[in-house]
């Protein structure tokens, strides 16, 4: 079955028995990142994702800006709405929490708050909506994945991660990517981060549109991986944009 684990590390170890969702917005943790090589990602899914500021209230006087000292959520969700919370909260304390809905359950207890966070957790949590889809990017979405150990077959429009890293040595960097143009693939995300192994030393997490199974992919890879330090395909999943 499917296990939503939190904090973040916690699904790696969920994955080993089942498959563990994350949100690709927390991806970026140096420790989720150092875990993630020994798994394999399987599809993607992007979600809209909007944000709904909430509080459970008696009256109406809760409407008021003054009357909300405090609000709750995520760190991204905060940052998504930050324009729209400095309009029309702007003495309002903002928290950052583990999650969203973690959020809406400290929000369901203390008065004088209120939390940012989806519709299903202010309802589970018996809170009453103020403002709806206060991100100031209406078309924001968010990525999500799915850890697993098994693999996915070709779709025929697919998304392939990798992550490597890269010999010291002047041009390195270039000579790894250089395989990608020679095979005509296209990168659509290329990101470093400390590996956590040692003083001065990253990984580098790419991601390129097509399946580790086609050709081209094979021939690009296997060259990356010659070229490498270290290299490892986390895995290959449809894409959905």
């Amino acid at each position: 079955g499917l296990v939503n684990a939190n904090p973040i590390a916690n699904f790696f170890g969920a994955s080993s028995e089942s498959e563990s969702k994350f949100n690709a917005a927390q991806y970026s943790f140096k420790k989720a990142f150092v875990k993630l090589l020994i798994k394999t990602l399987k599809p993607e899914t992007n979600m809209d994702n909007p944000k709904e500021l909430m509080k459970f209230f008696n009256t109406k006087e809760w409407l008021k800006p003054e009357n909300i000292e405090k609000i709750y959520s995520h760190s991204q969700s905060l940052s998504q709405c930050q324009k729209w919370l400095g309009q029309h909260f702007p003495s309002a304390q903002l928290i950052p929490v583990a999650s969203n809905a973690a959020a809406a359950k400290l929000v369901a207890t203390e008065a004088r708050s209120a939390a940012i966070a989806g519709r299903i957790a202010g309802e589970h949590f018996g809170l009453t909506f103020i403002h709806s889809s206060i991100e100031d990017k209406p078309d924001n979405t968010t990525r999500f994945g799915v850890v697993s150990k098994s693999e996915v077959g070709t779709s025929g429009s697919d998304k392939t991660s990798i992550v490597l890293a890269a010999q010291h040595e002047p041009g390195a960097i270039l000579g790894l990517l250089e395989p990608l143009a020679k095979n005509g693939i296209s990168m659509t995300r290329l990101e470093s981060r400390p590996s956590g192994l040692g003083l001065w030393e990253y990984m580098f997490f790419i991601d390129l549109e097509g399946h580790k199974d086609d050709e081209v992919m094979q021939a690009a890879l296997s060259e990356i991986q010659s070229k490498s330090g270290f290299f490892k395909i986390l895995g290959s999943y449809p894409k959905t944009v």
